[in-house]
């Protein structure tokens, strides 16, 4: 999503067709990230609640959710500090770096949960138990992610040198 939706914009010259259009520069940035975001968060948004749902309606322990909800944030956020990155970076260095230390992240952010006192003492668990750090967590992820990404807009639609 990111790299073809982003990325790839400078390389195959439709900025240069875009910017030629009735359209600001914060117009265009808006509508590229709310395009990336929707193509993303609605499948997110998916697979959170199937996840769920899954959890609570088998027989798997509830204490999974709060790993799993947590993962899941991380994945929200990992999306939009690369979004961030496409739009503040144009160089496929800066996205293959980013890809890929994002990518490999996630080998640390899972065994730093399952590590985490508040997940372990729960995960077998019968009922999900959202302590105060896991719940700082989640929020912090889910705050955090949109962050990065308006600071990123606001910086693209301020550039003067788009081509």
């Amino acid at each position: 999503i990111v790299l073809y939706g982003v990325a790839q914009e400078r390389r195959e010259k439709m900025l240069l067709f875009v910017l030629s259009l009735p359209v600001s520069t914060r117009q265009h940035t808006t509508a590229k990230v709310v395009a990336a975001g929707i193509a993303f968060v609605v499948p997110w948004l998916v697979l959170t609640v199937a996840t769920f749902v899954v959890i609570r309606g088998t027989a798997l322990p509830d204490g999974l959710l709060p790993f799993w909800m947590t993962v899941l944030a991380y994945l929200l956020l990992y999306f939009c500090a690369l979004l961030a990155l496409a739009l503040v970076k144009d160089g496929t260095g800066w996205h293959v770096a980013g890809i890929t230390s994002g990518n490999i992240s996630v080998n640390f952010v899972i065994p730093f949960l399952l590590a985490m006192p508040s997940i372990a003492a729960h995960i077998e668990g019968p009922h999900a138990v959202w302590t105060a750090d896991v719940l700082a967590l989640i929020a912090a992820e889910v705050v955090l992610g949109p962050i990065v990404l308006a600071c990123a807009v606001r910086r693209h639609a301020r550039r003067a040198d788009f081509v």
